[in-house]
């Protein structure tokens, strides 16, 4: 594998265990032969049009358009397996959502005021939905001023140990622009940044 220092995606801060499976990964695959058509698995979507496992998701918009209260309302009808027009989740799905603009008690209230919607209350999202948001700074990666590498945050380590130990089906970070200090209109740099959390 070749790799160029000034590249900001090569020097990623990994996890031990993400290195070692990157160790003994090869670079590429290839394939040449035929195939069973009906040996394909199915797209492993988790709500189809929407979200699917282990692909990013970006929900884009305006300013103060909505998009976080659209995403309160999708996160908790899929983590009880509810409709939400037309967004159909495939069951009860367990999210973890990390917020950096609202605290743990305007998320409570978003979160109410969505249940309402579904006649459910917050005992129908206990154990689904785990509500997480920065203590001090939100800014998950950041760009290294002396290296030019992006590198992790005490945030990010602490967001990853959480992900690793409750295993979500779906992660939300939201907003995108308070999760990196990277120039959005530099596309090497928003790639960058997007390859580490997919």
């Amino acid at each position: 594998m070749i790799r160029m220092a000034d590249n900001p995606f090569d020097e990623f801060h990994e996890t031990r265990a993400a290195k070692e499976a990157a160790d003994k990964t090869p670079p590429i695959w290839a394939e040449a032969g035929a195939w069973d058509e009906a040996a394909i698995p199915t797209r492993p979507w988790l709500a189809p049009g929407y979200a699917m496992r282990g692909a990013v998701t970006v929900v884009s918009g305006p300013g103060s358009a909505g998009k976080s209260m659209l995403i309160v309302a999708w996160t908790a009808a899929m983590a009880m397996g509810h409709d939400c027009h037309r967004m159909r989740p495939t069951g009860h799905l367990k999210i973890l959502t990390y917020n950096t603009e609202d605290d743990a008690h305007e998320q409570q209230r978003r979160y109410s005021a969505t249940l309402r919607q579904f006649n459910a209350t917050p005992a129908d999202l206990s154990g689904r939905i785990i509500r997480v948001g920065p203590s001090s700074i939100g800014t998950l990666l950041r760009r290294d001023p002396d290296t030019d590498r992006i590198v992790f945050t005490p945030a990010m380590d602490a967001l990853e140990a959480l992900i690793t130990k409750e295993r979500p089906d779906i992660v939300v970070l939201d907003p995108l622009v308070e999760l990196h200090d990277c120039d959005e209109n530099d596309n090497m740099s928003l790639r960058a940044v997007m390859a580490r959390f997919r």
